[in-house]
């Protein structure tokens, strides 16, 4: 399939790797294996929402491609939901100053930028919360032959 989501998770993946506010973080293509043993952890997610590819009457292959990347956000730590939701704050701060920075994600669309985000808490027992931030990544791409 003709398509540069599969390019473009891979970047976003190696930007994040390079990034300074996530320095320390661990990093995941992909929801990683045992979530449930990190503390800090940020991923880019296979799930992947809006994905169209728009075809012009000229020829049966795609032009341009339009699709919603996710990086997920996630810490677990000892204290209060203002502790862990400042914390997991941080970690999106620094995945929208990346993608802000490089907004064709090392080349592989023509622009993505954050169009949304979603937040989410738990507590996981007397002592620790968990803090969830999902920022929704819009990309567009122009594809060739």
């Amino acid at each position: 399939m003709n398509s540069k989501l599969y390019d473009a998770q891979d970047a976003l993946k190696a930007i994040l790797d390079d990034a300074e506010g996530l320095a320390g973080i661990t990093k995941s293509l992909g929801t990683p294996l045992k979530l449930s043993d990190l503390k800090d952890v940020v991923w880019v997610s296979g799930e992947v929402e809006d994905w169209n590819q728009d075809y012009r009457v000229t020829s049966l292959l795609a032009k341009d491609e339009t699709f919603v990347l996710r990086v997920h956000c996630l810490t677990s730590i000892t204290g209060d939901y203002r502790a862990a939701r400042n914390r997991v704050k941080s970690f999106a701060e620094a995945v929208e100053a990346v993608v802000s920075e490089n907004y064709t994600l090392n080349g592989t669309v023509e622009l993505a930028q954050i169009r949304s985000g979603a937040m989410e808490e738990a507590r996981l027992d007397e002592r620790r919360h968990q803090a969830l931030i999902t920022l929704y990544i819009s990309c567009r791409a122009w594809l060739t032959a």
